[in-house]
């Protein structure tokens, strides 16, 4: 069933009226005829006459009415199906809509939160280099006699130098293994990304 508005509901509304208004004066009008006119049957003065004549018209609007009723009723359920329906459909596609909003944010949030593990580690490697570096070049140049320092500002005994570069090393070989794992999962996330969207 085709929507309908509600200007053109009322205009059928209307238009029933009068169709039901017309068939009405129609039959009274035959009724006076043929009774009045053709067979020239005088008013009759007699009250079971007259309900004679009630139980007649009753018989013809009767049917008319009910038959208007069970028009009116029947269209109303059609047009609340079809309003029904299309409110189905919108509910179901605002559901959908929010689901794949909920999924973009999810995965918009998941690539956020690798993204940083993965500046953190980028900034420690960059430091522990920088510490290596700056360990390295004092004791290149002031050799194991001298202390040494960090660029945290701890100080090293000249003999501490190597063992620290050894495990500043091995802290390095994890940020950079922790780093390749990120990246990894980073770009899982966004095949992942890609083949839902």
């Amino acid at each position: 069933m085709q929507s309908i508005s509600h200007e053109e509901l009322t205009k059928s509304v209307k238009k029933f009226h009068r169709y039901i208004f017309w068939a009405a004066g129609i039959v009274l009008l035959v009724y006076f005829i043929w009774f009045g006119l053709i067979v020239k049957h005088p008013l009759s003065k007699a009250p079971d006459t007259w309900g004679q004549f009630g139980d007649f018209i009753g018989g013809i609007f009767n049917p008319l009415i009910a038959y208007a009723a069970f028009h009116w009723i029947t269209r109303s359920v059609l047009i609340q199906g079809k309003e029904l329906a299309d409110t189905r459909t919108a509910l179901l596609a605002a559901a959908r809509a929010q689901s794949e909003q909920a999924l973009h944010s999810s995965l918009a949030l998941n690539l956020s939160l690798i993204r940083a593990k993965i500046d953190s580690a980028e900034t420690n490697i960059e430091l522990i280099s920088r510490d290596i570096e700056f360990v390295a070049g004092q004791y290149a140049k002031n050799g194991i006699q001298y202390e040494l320092y960090t660029l945290d500002g701890r100080r090293l005994q000249g003999s501490e130098a190597m063992p620290y570069i050894a495990d500043s090393h091995e802290s390095l070989k994890e940020c950079l293994s922790e780093r390749k794992q990120l990246l990894l999962e980073m770009e899982t996330c966004i095949k992942q990304a890609s083949t839902e969207i």
